[in-house]
C-alpha cells in the first residue's frame, strides 16, 4: 500500500503494459526474473515520480527482504540435503520405494510453491488493480490466475530449460529439496512474525539460493 498512487485506471494500464513488455523481452531470451523485482521497483519508481518525498522507511524491509530470501533458502536447502542424505544412508529403504517417495513429493511441493506465490508475490501484480477496482477483487484475482495458467502453458519453454539445465543440474531428489527450501523461504515471508517482515519477495531468488545450498552441499563443484 505504501507504494501504490494510482488515480485512474489509463495509469495501471500504463505501469502494467511496461511491466509485461519487460517481462516478455526477458522470457523470451530464456531468462528467469522476478515478477516481485520488477513489480516492487516500478511501483518505488511510480511513488518517486508522483511524489516528491521519499518512502524510504517502506521500500528498506522490502529491499532486506531480496537480500535475506535467498539466503535463508540457501540454508535450508543445505540442512535438508544433508539430513536427507544421512537419513537415507542409515535406513535401508528400497529404491523402487525411494523413486516413488520422489515423485509424491515433487508434486504436492510443487502445489505448495504455487500456492506460496499467490501468498506473497502475486500481490504486487493484483494490488494496483485492486486499488482502482476494490469491488471487483475476487475478478481480477480470477482473470489473473487465468492468464498465468495460459502464460505457463504457451511461453514457459525457455524458461524451465534454464532452470533444469543451466545453472546446477539437479536429480529428482534435489529438486524436490530446492524447491521444498524455496517454498518455505517464500511461506515464512507471508507470515507476520516479529522477525520477519510479512513482504512480496522473490520466488525466483528463492528457488535459485535452493539451487546453491543444494551445490554447496555436494560440494560446489559444477555451479553456473
Amino acid at each position: 500500500d505504501h507504494f501504490l498512487f494510482f488515480t485512474s485506471p489509463v495509469q495501471v494500464f500504463s505501469f502494467s503494459l511496461l511491466l509485461a513488455f519487460i517481462i516478455c523481452g526477458l522470457t523470451y531470451f530464456g531468462l528467469p526474473v522476478s515478477i516481485a523485482h520488477i513489480g516492487m521497483g516500478g511501483l518505488i519508481g511510480w511513488s518517486f515520480g508522483v511524489h516528491v518525498h521519499s518512502p524510504v522507511s517502506q521500500i528498506y524491509p522490502v529491499a532486506l527482504a531480496w537480500v535475506v530470501s535467498p539466503v535463508v533458502s540457501l540454508g535450508i536447502a543445505f540442512c535438508l540435503y544433508k539430513v536427507m542424505r544421512w537419513f537415507l544412508k542409515k535406513c535401508s529403504i528400497p529404491l523402487l520405494y525411494k523413486d516413488i517417495f520422489v515423485r509424491f513429493n515433487l508434486i504436492w511441493i510443487g502445489c505448495v510453491i504455487a500456492y506460496t506465490l499467490g501468498q506473497n508475490n502475486f500481490s504486487v501484480l493484483t494490488a494496483p488493480f485492486v486499488q482502482i477496482f476494490p469491488p471487483f477483487l475476487y475478478m481480477i484475482i480470477l482473470s489473473f490466475v487465468l492468464f498465468i495458467l495460459l502464460g505457463a502453458l504457451s511461453s514457459s519453454k525457455k524458461v524451465i530449460k534454464t532452470w533444469s539445465k543451466g545453472m546446477f543440474p539437479l536429480s529428482s531428489f534435489e529438486a524436490m529439496l530446492m524447491g521444498l527450501s524455496a517454498a518455505c523461504t517464500m511461506f515464512l515471508f507471508s507470515l507476520k512474525l516479529s522477525f520477519i517482515p510479512a513482504v512480496p519477495v522473490s520466488s525466483a531468488a528463492a528457488l535459485i539460493g535452493g539451487i546453491v545450498g543444494i551445490s554447496l552441499a555436494k560440494g560446489g563443484q559444477g555451479l553456473h
